[in-house]
């Protein structure tokens, strides 16, 4: 009964020692069997009691100190990737690199300030999690590092451990990205994310301190950033040198489908100023099947002069932001019908913008 007490009250790790007359085999068995870590029967020589009574505490401590470094290393494993932690563990104590060839996927979730701003706290709470849960369990099946966490933004790469199929393991992740993205919701209507795909040269470096930290950088990490910023909602904005590392392996074989969208322009960093640049960008279909088409017409039209749905579509997205500024600023009854006929007419075309989202919480 004393041992049940102990054991209820002070958990497994304190070690018990059992002195006792009875020296029968029985009674030495029901005391561990009770959980006592020792037992004594009378008579017993002090300094034995005492050496056995050391070797337990030592024992304990030895315990807590692998318990304590095996769950340091767990939480290690989370936050530098697994072949940097190897060689920390070894005892290299200054790791940076220059990666010849990885693979980086940006996700960028659009207008996140105002939907912070339009959700009740455990709203937010519940979609920061679903957001969160989505970048990460792709990661183990595709050998992927999460390098980038904030409650709008991603930047997952692979290559970090000379993976050579880099680039087609970060497109496998963006594929499942792309459909558990097209699912999260908010309110009924679905959330605009922006994903960008880039193939190039890194620089790493791990940052030692309280919390260790493993950090990219790089002229490769604006311009997957970029890429996101102006690609298709919803789908991976895949640059020239991703899509040519799929193709070395993969054409013809029609497990990846591209179209090509075109040369579009984006700012990249030179010499530390941004510039201007056109690229050639792709898309990958979700089958064979599918048309992109539709993707690239609204942007030829605008560049060549634009069609009349192309104008009427630019005529509807101002007149939604001066509908936010009357609202924004105070402009009586008549901006705040104007902003939620607007928000009706969103409702019927099946997309609620994060704008529209402040009028129905």
């Amino acid at each position: 009964e004393v041992l049940d007490v102990l054991r209820r009250d002070y958990g497994p790790d304190i070690p018990i020692t059992m002195l006792s007359e009875k020296a029968a085999a029985e009674d030495k068995f029901a005391g561990f069997k009770q959980y006592c870590n020792d037992y004594h029967a009378k008579p017993f020589a002090g300094e034995d009691l005492v050496a056995r009574a050391n070797a337990a505490l030592v024992l304990r401590y030895m315990n807590e100190i692998s318990a304590e470094q095996k769950f340091n290393q767990e939480v290690m494993k989370r936050i530098i990737p697994h072949c940097v932690l190897q060689r920390v563990l070894a005892g290299t104590t200054l790791i940076a690199d220059r990666l010849e060839s990885v693979t980086f996927f940006y996700a960028k979730l659009e207008q996140f300030m105002l939907i912070a701003h339009s959700l009740p706290p455990t709203q937010l709470c519940v979609l920061l999690n679903k957001i969160n849960s989505m970048y990460d369990m792709p990661l183990n099946a595709n050998d992927c590092y999460r390098c980038v966490s904030a409650e709008d933004e991603a930047l997952i790469v692979c290559g970090h451990d000379q993976q050579d199929d880099h680039a087609e393991r970060i497109v496998n992740y963006g594929k499942r990205i792309e459909e558990v993205a097209s699912g999260i919701k908010i309110m009924g209507s679905g959330l605009r994310f922006q994903f960008g795909v880039h193939t190039g040269e890194t620089l790493t470096a791990l940052i030692t301190g309280s919390t260790p930290k493993y950090i990219f950088f790089g002229e490769i990490i604006e311009s997957v950033k970029a890429l996101a910023q102006t690609g298709v909602n919803g789908r991976m904005h895949i640059s020239e040198p991703t899509y040519n590392e799929i193709q070395k392996e993969y054409e013809g074989s029609g497990l990846y489908d591209f179209a090509q969208r075109g040369q579009v322009e984006i700012k990249v960093p030179s010499d530390g100023e941004s510039v201007k640049k056109k690229v050639t960008t792709w898309l990958l279909k979700k089958d064979i099947e599918e048309n992109l088409a539709d993707y690239f017409a609204g942007e030829m039209a605008a560049c060549i002069g634009a069609d009349t749905e192309v104008l009427d579509d630019m005529k509807e997205k101002i007149q939604e932001l001066e509908a936010q500024l009357d609202a924004a600023k105070g402009s009586g009854g008549e901006g705040g019908d104007k902003a939620e006929k607007l928000m009706k007419e969103q409702l019927k075309k099946g997309y609620v913008s994060a704008s529209a989202a402040v009028g129905l919480v």
